[in-house]
């Protein structure tokens, strides 16, 4: 019997100068751990297009590094899995026997089985990469904190500038580049603010924290990116009404929560009951031309998520039933 494993662990840590040792009074640091394994190893499961060059992103970051840091117990080893997304979707081969070329009456069940067998074909599709914790990185980790805290600082002082390389980042448009445009020719924004954009529930979404003073890795990132889009988002907190994120971040939230039960309790048809639970309180909300079309978007995706965790299931069993 091995350990049981701890999963989605919300931690927080003072944001500290690593020349004088003191902590911030304005900022702290907050993250949520995906699983800590046999006590000492800190895993990361993560979806993407391509693990390899997901894996050398990982050796830029400091996001594992951070959580460590934060960490109440002591992680001698950092493990990422990593989910390759499919790029196949759902076509004329998952219709229904009978139904002809231009119907829309698909099988979703047998694109899950596609995903599925894709996910199996070839194993750089599902990675799992292994080190040992490196205390130079600990210390760069906490100098980039650090970093943060004093450019946001200044930010703050001084104003958010944009950045128009971040207008496509992440293979897509940013959704704040309207008001960004409008503000750049000195127009008035609120008019926009008011009808195109909504305030979010929370600040931190993901760890169900509204306090613009908490850092955490996915809002620092944001910052480094393109400050004006931090701003928007996480100190005004502004968001699109009726914005797809696109099918990258909603799969991976999908398969993020299926694979969320999993970790905890090792039984897949719970994962996918989950999943399924997920959907009811996330449906596409815009992008798409009619119904049908938004409606086959989140088939696919619902469908794409659930052969993605029954693939991780498949390659990462329970502990427990291994000889």
């Amino acid at each position: 019997m091995v350990d049981k494993p701890q999963t989605e662990q919300v931690v927080t840590m003072p944001v500290i100068n690593p020349k004088t040792g003191r902590a911030s009074t304005r900022h702290t640091f907050a993250g949520k751990l995906d699983l800590i394994e046999k006590k000492e190893t800190l895993s990361d499961w993560k979806t993407c297009n391509d693990t390899q060059d997901y894996a050398h992103e990982r050796l830029l970051s400091y996001q594992m590094e951070l959580y460590v840091l934060s960490c109440k117990q002591p992680i001698t080893e950092i493990q990422y899995r990593l989910i390759a997304r499919p790029g196949i979707k759902l076509c004329g081969k998952d219709l229904f026997p009978g139904e002809k070329k231009g119907s829309t009456n698909f099988d979703k069940k047998h694109y899950e089985d596609r995903v599925y067998e894709w996910m199996l074909e070839r194993p750089e599709r599902m990675v799992e990469l292994k080190h040992p914790l490196n205390h130079a990185r600990l210390a760069q980790a906490e100098e980039w904190l650090w970093a943060i805290h004093v450019r946001l600082m200044h930010c703050e002082k001084h104003g958010f500038l944009a950045n128009s390389h971040g207008c496509k980042a992440w293979f897509k448009n940013c959704p704040y580049v309207p008001l960004c445009a409008l503000n750049a020719i000195g127009g008035d924004i609120q008019d926009m603010i008011e009808r195109d954009y909504e305030k979010r529930p929370v600040v931190h979404a993901e760890l169900s924290l509204d306090d613009v003073n908490v850092i955490t890795f996915s809002s620092a990132s944001c910052l480094t990116l393109c400050e004006l889009k931090f701003d928007l988002l996480y100190r005004q907190g502004l968001k699109p009404k009726n914005y797809d994120d696109g099918e990258a971040l909603f799969v991976g939230s999908a398969t993020h929560k299926g694979l969320e039960h999993y970790k905890k309790h090792f039984d897949l048809d719970g994962a996918l009951a989950a999943i399924d639970e997920w959907e009811k309180a996330n449906p596409i909300l815009g992008g798409f031309g009619s119904h049908a079309d938004k409606q086959h978007e989140q088939d696919q995706r619902i469908a794409k998520a659930k052969g993605m965790t029954r693939a991780a299931a498949w390659k990462w069993p329970n502990p427990d039933t291994l000889t």
